[in-house]
């Protein structure tokens, strides 16, 4: 992150999209670092303090990315997280242009944990399915909200 921090100045305050993955990939199985306590977004984020930073794209293949249509239109959902809504809205807008219909914005950068975090499961699926021509969907209860677990 060090290096970040000399692209300080430059970067500014445009939006990063940020769609990296915590993998370690020095250990001999896949291991996530940083995992639980922090996230690699939250770090560019600290590395980048007036970056206006979003957290998208990590839970899929790279092919996968700017190309949905290659899942045969299986329509998964897209992640973001961030600590400026501007900047996510226009992400979100990125996200669509390049055809992606579900988008759905988990909040601040803290919760960039959760799609990081999901590389383990992505790894493990596959190596199940033996593609990386899938994604993981959010299916939503048509339902308001009538309370949370606590």
């Amino acid at each position: 992150m060090d290096i970040l921090k000399t692209l300080s100045k430059a970067v500014g305050r445009r939006i990063l999209m940020d769609i990296s993955s915590p993998f370690d990939g020095k250990a001999d199985t896949a291991v996530l670092a940083p995992v639980n306590t922090d996230s690699l977004g939250e770090q560019i984020q600290r590395a980048l303090p007036r970056a206006r930073v979003v957290k998208t794209l990590n839970t899929m293949a790279a092919e996968l990315m700017s190309n949905p249509d290659a899942t045969r239109h299986l329509d998964q959902t897209v992640f973001t997280s961030g600590d400026d809504p501007d900047a996510k809205q226009a992400v979100a807008a990125v996200l669509r242009q390049l055809g992606w219909h579900d988008v759905l914005d988990l909040g601040p950068i803290h919760t960039a944990r959760a799609p990081e975090m999901l590389l383990r499961m992505w790894i493990d699926v596959y190596k199940a399915l033996d593609t990386d021509h899938f994604g993981f969907k959010i299916v939503r209860n048509d339902h308001p909200r009538t309370g949370h677990a606590g």
